[in-house]
């Protein structure tokens, strides 16, 4: 879709509704033109912030529509500490629990010169997560119990179980850490030798 260019024809909307032209709201205009233009490689980072503090600005008009949110999330709208914008699920708001989980190796957002509590929001409800995402959890689990054993290793690991035994608290919750029932990933007392899998160590109470 193309949008008639008023700053050459003028106001006049009541014409243009006369030859038929169609009108365009916001929401149709953040579902329908912006993510296509969000896509052009050669969109300037200018270009792409001014699209995101329109969104910010205007997020109440869009904010509970669940469809205009499921289009926007597969646009890249956050941009990260190293100046490239991503998706929203691929980004993180910069917390102590993010980064003591996760590491350095992540997408964390980038705070705002203009309107930080409105883009915060808009960021907020596309998904910028403040707390690991189970995945990014299980993943770093991974990563670590594939090296080597050692105190650095076991203090990550240390960090990672805290996090996730105060967030995995229902019985029904236990099938979303299944895979950890598979691989050798925690620390048995009084060895250093090697990582143990659950069914190898006992817990002590």
């Amino acid at each position: 879709a193309h949008l008639v260019d008023l700053s050459i024809l003028g106001e006049h909307r009541d014409f243009l509704v006369k030859l038929g032209i169609k009108s365009m709201d916001f929401p149709a205009y953040a579902t329908q033109i912006l993510p296509t233009t969000l896509s052009d490689d050669v969109l300037s980072n200018e270009q792409r912030r001014a699209a995101v503090l329109l969104l910010a600005k205007r997020l109440g008009e869009i904010k509970d529509d669940l469809s205009a949110r499921a289009v926007l999330v597969r646009s890249p709208l956050i941009e990260c500490l190293d100046r490239k914008f991503r998706l929203p699920q691929e980004c993180y708001f910069d917390t102590a629990a993010v980064r003591e989980c996760l590491g350095e190796d992540i997408n964390i957002a980038a705070r705002p010169n203009i309107q930080e509590g409105a883009i915060r929001d808009l960021y907020d409800w596309l998904g910028v997560a403040t707390e690991p995402r189970l995945d990014d959890v299980l993943s770093k689990i991974s990563e670590v119990a594939a090296k080597p054993y050692s105190a650095g290793s076991v203090n990550t690991i240390r960090t990672l179980f805290l996090n996730l035994g105060r967030r995995i608290t229902e019985p029904h919750h236990a099938r979303l850490v299944e895979p950890l029932k598979r691989i050798k990933w925690l620390p048995a007392r009084d060895r250093s030798d090697r990582w143990y899998a659950p069914n190898e160590i006992y817990a002590v109470y």
